[in-house]
């Protein structure tokens, strides 16, 4: 999925492309493994003023409410997400 190029999908759109992926997952009759990769980043930007700052608490909550509480984060917009990492940059 493209997180560079406007549009950018949204926290939603992202998840249900997750659960796409692992239902086609548990449907696949056949006994192979299987890879699935992701990268990238959470708080990290790749230009401008935070180019190459980590912020480390806001990524380390996002981690757990993936794992947790996936569906907490679906809620916020793009907007709002860098905000919080930005707010919460400031606060650390």
């Amino acid at each position: 999925m493209n997180h560079v190029q406007h549009p950018l999908p949204s926290l939603r759109r992202s998840y249900h492309l997750g659960q796409a992926v692992g239902r086609a997952l548990d449907a696949w009759d056949a006994d192979v493994r299987v890879l699935v990769l992701g990268t990238g980043g959470l708080s990290h930007q790749l230009d401008g003023q935070r180019a190459g700052f980590i912020n480390k608490p806001f990524d380390l909550m996002c981690m757990d409410a993936i794992v947790g509480e996936p569906e907490r984060l679906t809620h916020l917009s793009t907007r709002e997400l860098v905000r919080a990492a930005a707010r919460r940059a400031r606060n650390s």
